[in-house]
């Protein structure tokens, strides 16, 4: 899917066999100049475009009742499992879930860290960790007053992202 595959031959009867491995382009000689430029062009028009639409992480979409919530991850600070429900945590809402931790960080990504068997955390929104005693602590995040809990082996497996410059 990232490759771009341009034949240059003399041999127009193998155009029909390049098209098995989904080329960009199939040039026959004497190649222009012009045709050249237009192609190179055209890829990098075509790789910008791909780029940008992989730019920002895609939505993730929750079922919560009768209703399904388009949420973009950034927007989301962290995520609290209570029994068999999971509590969504943004800014402006939080959406009830069932749906496993583990399938929600499969479909988050890098920037969230499993910081309790019952809490999941965007690193980006982390404001504050703070030890609250029998080596366990608490993430604060700006401006929301709930904290999420991190167990004292996760802060262990995970001290190195929290390091003081």
């Amino acid at each position: 899917m990232d490759i771009f595959f341009v034949f240059i031959t003399g041999y127009s009867q193998y155009a029909i066999d390049s098209f098995a491995v989904h080329p960009y382009d199939y040039i026959l000689k004497p190649v222009k100049k012009a045709k050249i430029n237009e192609i190179i062009s055209n890829l990098t028009k075509e790789i910008k475009k791909r780029n940008d639409i992989g730019s920002s992480p895609p939505k993730i979409r929750i079922k919560a009742k009768n209703e399904i919530f388009m949420i973009a991850p950034d927007d989301i600070l962290f995520i609290e499992k209570q029994e068999k429900i999971n509590l969504i945590h943004t800014e402006n809402n939080v959406y009830k879930i069932h749906q496993t931790l583990s399938k929600l960080a499969e479909k988050l990504g890098g920037n969230f860290l499993r910081v309790h068997r019952s809490f999941i955390a965007n690193m980006d929104k982390i404001s504050r960790i703070r030890e609250v005693g029998n080596r366990s602590y608490e993430i604060e995040f700006d401006g929301y007053d709930k904290v999420a809990l991190m167990s004292r082996y996760k802060f262990e497996e995970h001290k190195h992202r929290f390091a003081p410059l």
